[in-house]
C-alpha cells in the first residue's frame, strides 16, 4: 500500500482558504437564490409573503457580499486551483478586498435587529413561517434554517483573520507574498475589530431591552453611554424573605431583580460596598444611599473566592465611573460624610431611640418608593 503524500502547511492552508470560500459562497448563493428571490418574486406578482422593506430588514445588504464573494472565490481559484505553485501570492486579493469589507460592517451593525425582525415575523406572519418551512426543506439547505445562513456573513471576516495569519506563518520573510499578507492581514483585522466593536454595541443594546421588558421596569435603560458589565445570581440575606437575587452590574447602576421582578436600583456613584455579618460566612453588604432614604442589602456568596470575585468587581466598576465623571466624587463624598454621620448618631442613641428612628425613616422611605404589584416592584428616586 502506497503511503499518503502529505501535503505542505502553506499549500494545505492555501487549500482551505479556497474550500471555505466555495463553501461559504455556495451558502449565500442558496438564501439568495431560495430566500430572497422568491421573496421577491411573491410581491412583484402580488403574492406577497412579507413586505420590500421586510425583506431588506431581515436580509440586509446579503447581496451585495454574495457579488464581492464571488468575485474573490473567481480569483481564488485562479491562484490557488488552477495556478497553485509555493510561489504563488494572494495577498494582493485581500488587499484588493479589504475597500468593500465595509458592506460587512454595515451588515454587522443592524445584524442584531434584523435577527430580531425574523423572529418577529416568524411568530406573527403563519404565512412566511409556512414559507421558511417550506425552503428550509430543501436539499440545498443541508438541513440549515435561515438564521445560521444568515449568522455567516458575520462569522466570515473573523475567519479571514485567523487563514490569514495562519497562511503569513507558513510563508518566509523572503516570499513575495510575505509583505502583500501583511499588509493585508492587517487591513482586514481592523474591519473585524469595527465588526466586533459593532456586535457587542449592539448585543449589548438588546440585552438592556430584555432586562427592561423582562422586569418590567421603564426607566429608559437603553442609552448610548450604557453598558450591561455583568450579571449573575447571589443569595440575598438578613431579611424577612432571604433568597437568590440577581445583580446586574451595569458602568453608572446595580439593578435588582428578585423572582424576576424588579426589587431595587441605584446609581453606580452613591454604592458603598461593606463587610458582611458574622453570622453569615462569605458575605457582603452593598448600601444604596439617595438623597432622603437608604438600602442596604446583604449578600452572602457561596465561597470567599466568589465574595471577593463580587467585591472586587463592583468596586473597580465604581472606581472606573468615577475617573470618567469626577464630578460625581462630590455627590459621593457627601453621601459618605451624610452616612458617617448617621452612624456616630446612632451609635450614641439608646436602643428605643433608635428603633423609632429607624420607624421614622422607614415612614419617610415609603413616600420616595412607588410600590406596585403587592410591593415586590420598588422604583426608588436617585
Amino acid at each position: 500500500f502506497g503511503q499518503r503524500v502529505r501535503m505542505p502547511a502553506r499549500d494545505s492552508i492555501a487549500k482551505e482558504i479556497l474550500q471555505t470560500e466555495e463553501s461559504y459562497v455556495a451558502a449565500l448563493s442558496t438564501v439568495v437564490n431560495f430566500f430572497v428571490a422568491p421573496l421577491k418574486q411573491a410581491v412583484e406578482h402580488k403574492k406577497t409573503i412579507i413586505s420590500s422593506e421586510d425583506i431588506v430588514k431581515i436580509f440586509s445588504n446579503l447581496e451585495l457580499l454574495l457579488g464581492i464573494n464571488q468575485e474573490l472565490l473567481s480569483n481564488l481559484r485562479e491562484r490557488i486551483g488552477v495556478n497553485w505553485s509555493d510561489a504563488q501570492c494572494i495577498g494582493s486579493l485581500f488587499i484588493e478586498l479589504s475597500p468593500f469589507l465595509k458592506n460587512y460592517a454595515q451588515y454587522c451593525n443592524v445584524f442584531t435587529e434584523s435577527n430580531q425582525f425574523l423572529l418577529e415575523c416568524m411568530e406573527n406572519n403563519p404565512k412566511f413561517k409556512r414559507f421558511l418551512r417550506k425552503q428550509q426543506k430543501r436539499p440545498e439547505c443541508k438541513s440549515l434554517d435561515l438564521e445560521s445562513f444568515l449568522i455567516m456573513p458575520v462569522q466570515r471576516v473573523p475567519r479571514y483573520v485567523l487563514l490569514l495569519k495562519d497562511f503569513l506563518r507558513h510563508t518566509d520573510i523572503s516570499h513575495p507574498d510575505h509583505s502583500p499578507l501583511t499588509q493585508a492581514l492587517a487591513q482586514v483585522e481592523l474591519v473585524a475589530a469595527s465588526i466586533n466593536k459593532s456586535l457587542s454595541i449592539y448585543q449589548n443594546r438588546a440585552k438592556l431591552v430584555f432586562i427592561e421588558q423582562e422586569l418590567n421596569i421603564q426607566i429608559g435603560l437603553v442609552q448610548p453611554h450604557r453598558e450591561l458589565l455583568r450579571e449573575g445570581t447571589i443569595q440575598r440575606v438578613s431579611c424577612r424573605k432571604p433568597g437568590s437575587v440577581k445583580i446586574y452590574v451595569l458602568n453608572d447602576m446595580i439593578i435588582l431583580s428578585e423572582d424576576g421582578l424588579y426589587l431595587d436600583r441605584s446609581a453606580i456613584q452613591v454604592v458603598y460596598l461593606m463587610d458582611g455579618e458574622p453570622e453569615h460566612p462569605f458575605s457582603f453588604k452593598l448600601y444604596c444611599p439617595t438623597a432622603t432614604s437608604s438600602t442596604d442589602f446583604v449578600f452572602a456568596a457561596s465561597s470567599e473566592e466568589e465574595r471577593q470575585e463580587w467585591w472586587t468587581f463592583i468596586e473597580n466598576t465604581i472606581n472606573a465611573y468615577l475617573r470618567v465623571k469626577p464630578s460625581a466624587l462630590l455627590q459621593r463624598d457627601k453621601l459618605l460624610q451624610k452616612l458617617e454621620a448617621k452612624r456616630s448618631e446612632e451609635a450614641s442613641m439608646s436602643p428605643v431611640e433608635r428603633r423609632r428612628k429607624q420607624r421614622e425613616e422607614k415612614k419617610q422611605d415609603k413616600k420616595v418608593k412607588l410600590t406596585r404589584d403587592d410591593s415586590k416592584f420598588q422604583t426608588i428616586r436617585f
